[in-house]
């Protein structure tokens, strides 16, 4: 498992956050109140089947951002927010809510959208005067605890290169602007990152896993290739070297493409590959480090809410043991990603339907689906029984209630060339109002542009749209404690989208006029929900856009003057270029297929958020059946 949720099966992390910002418990308590948490993830993983003493459990739990963590350990705080820092530099957890959420008038660390499903991550901050040293042992003493538990646990800290590929360099107030990038202070970066793994090695710790999304492809595009090559190598040469604990390096989120190759020529003790978005590697002469080291076959998707198919795994992580030895492959059977981002158990949700409740996994179920790939993967007679269930339960899906509709498929697939192109009388009424964002009127048929998310009450009312829009969806299931963290200690329900998505029909009787109030669009419903992945996401992003389009002429035709759709998802700057064009072309025919059936006499105003890409997960999903 590369990693757990941490807010509780009940939300309890949530409750003691809000607690304690409400001045209703100290620290102390607080801190208790997380450390019970923890205690209770670890005795379910192990209930599951996770060995104990083992480095099987990971020790990843973040009370508000794993990037945050990494900031406040290793001494990367702004001096603006200065004051949170005791005289050791490290910060307690009123400190923390302060950087996550702000308070008064100090405004929090900027955050933008993460890998993933509609998570958004801190953005570091470094400046001339920032001293990397690893100053906060927060993780240490949290891997402690879980010892004297009777856990050996597996650390796990955000990995330098990520780390610097996320931040942005900066000033300290009233100095200016250095002219160094973030990406050269990576030496002394890593040597702070030495000395966590010596006081990590000191505590007892085996293993020690380091994540590095920033390797997945494409979240390294535009990053000089051999600079990346030459950065890799000489990290985990030297974080390797340290001693004292085995390396587990994550690329979680895609295919870490050349990297791969950098990383088996490094001593790192294990590399873990999401074989979800990313794909098993040829054998080739430059992968031959991988040999002696532990691979990790992450088959069991950790972004999303279903049931795996267990056969397509289980060969999945027979096609990585290739890359060794015959007789000698060091397989393990894992998670794509951490599960931080999706709810605990299934078993609690006990009004959705039953035929539903069966395709889905939570954190707990998926536990269970890494230990028996791990047993199928040693003997595969010992789980035939589970495999031949689950291919049973795939084609279920395939036709069970609402999966398939064949009205809904034939109205997508029988859009014509001008179904996402407004009126000609709307576009004259566009094309004749002047602006800065006219290309983005022209281009997607809106009147008007609202930016930022202040606009429309920040993320928490984001996602409260998104649910309020999915309640009047077909094919689409609202859970009720299907809570996962969100951005910062804020938690979300999202929807989940299991079968064919229409607009239901109106109830008989005269219509009554709508109240104006934001309609959440394709590409926002798609980034905040739990997508099924039976299907392209084009189709399903189609499929969305037109019951939202039904519901816009439903509106429009009792007298709404103004229909407000609510798109923060869609990719700004516009125009895109290239390769950007195509690769994200299914998210703006999906705003424009939703938006195009309006009256020409009806204004459409689009909040489009901030210049942010949508997550990169969700422009290259898994390559659907």
């Amino acid at each position: 498992m590369l990693g757990y949720p941490s807010i509780g099966a009940r939300r309890e992390t949530t409750a003691a956050l809000a607690a304690l910002r409400a001045g209703r418990a100290d620290v102390a308590a607080t801190e208790a109140a997380l450390a019970a948490v923890r205690a209770r993830a670890r005795r379910r993983m192990n209930a599951r089947g996770l060995p104990a003493h083992d480095s099987s459990i990971p020790q990843a739990f973040s009370s508000h951002d794993p990037v945050l963590d990494a900031v406040v350990a290793f001494g990367a705080v702004p001096a603006r927010c200065a004051d949170v820092l005791a005289s050791d530099g490290s910060v307690d957890l009123v400190g923390l809510d302060v950087l996550a959420r702000g308070r008064g008038v100090r405004t929090p660390l900027r955050t933008v959208p993460g890998a993933g499903r509609g998570r958004r991550h801190v953005v570091p901050e470094i400046t001339p005067a920032t001293r990397f040293r690893f100053v906060d042992d927060r993780a240490v003493r949290e891997f402690a605890e879980a010892l004297t538990d009777g856990y050996l646990t597996r650390p796990v800290l955000v990995g330098p290169l990520t780390f610097l590929l996320l931040a942005r360099a900066g000033a300290p107030a009233g100095a200016p602007a250095g002219d160094r990038r973030p990406w050269e202070r990576l030496p002394e970066l890593v040597e702070a990152y030495a000395v966590a793994l010596q006081s990590f090695a000191a505590a007892g710790a085996d293993w020690v896993q380091l994540d590095e999304p920033g390797l997945a492809a494409p979240a390294t595009a535009g990053t000089d290739a051999a600079e990346l090559s030459a950065a890799v190598r000489a990290t985990y040469d030297r974080l390797a070297a340290t001693g004292g604990v085995q390396l587990l390096v994550a690329v979680p989120h895609g295919d870490p493409g050349g990297s791969l190759a950098d990383l088996a020529a490094t001593g790192v003790a294990g590399v873990a590959l999401d074989l979800v978005r990313g794909s098993v590697p040829a054998p080739a002469g430059d992968l031959a480090g991988l040999a002696d080291k532990v691979l990790v076959g992450g088959v069991v998707d950790g972004e999303n809410v279903w049931t795996t198919d267990l056969g397509p795994a289980l060969r999945g992580l027979q096609a990585l043991a290739a890359l060794q030895p015959t007789g000698h492959p060091r397989v393990v059977a894992g998670t794509s990603t951490s599960l931080l981002h999706v709810p605990h158990d299934v078993a609690d949700e006990v009004d959705l339907d039953p035929q539903l409740r069966r395709r889905l996994a939570f954190a707990d179920q998926k536990v269970s689906e890494v230990v028996l790939l791990g047993e199928a993967l040693r003997d595969r007679g010992s789980a035939a029984a589970a495999l031949e269930a689950s291919a049973a339960a795939r084609a279920d899906r395939a036709t069970g209630a609402g999966g398939h509709r064949p009205e809904v498929r034939a109205r997508v697939a029988g859009l014509g060339p001008d179904a996402r192109r407004r009126g000609v009388g709307a576009l004259r009424r566009i094309a004749a109002d002047p602006g800065p964002d006219r290309w983005l009127r022209e281009h997607l048929g809106i009147d008007a542009v609202v930016p930022g998310e202040a606009g429309v009450a920040g993320e928490a009312g984001v996602d409260e749209r998104v649910r309020r829009t999915a309640a009047s969806l077909d094919g689409v299931a609202l859970t009720e404690h299907g809570w996962v963290r969100g951005h910062g200690s804020d938690d979300v329900r999202p929807p989940i989208l299991f079968g064919d998505v229409a607009r239901p029909a109106p109830a008989s009787g005269p219509a009554e006029r709508p109240v104006e109030e934001w309609l959440t669009g394709p590409v926002t419903m798609l980034a905040r929900s739990f997508v099924r992945d039976d299907l392209p996401v084009a189709d399903t992003a189609a499929q969305v856009a037109l019951a939202l389009r039904d519901e816009i002429a439903a509106r429009a035709a009792t007298g709404s003057a103004v229909v407000r759709v609510d798109e923060p998802a869609l990719p700004r700057p516009l125009p895109l270029r290239g390769a950007d064009r195509e690769e994200r072309r299914w998210a703006v025919d999906a705003f424009r297929l939703a938006v195009a059936g309006a009256p020409d006499a009806t204004r459409v105003h689009a909040h489009l958020g901030d210049p942010a890409l949508p997550p990169p997960a969700l422009l290259h999903p898994p390559t659907s059946p």
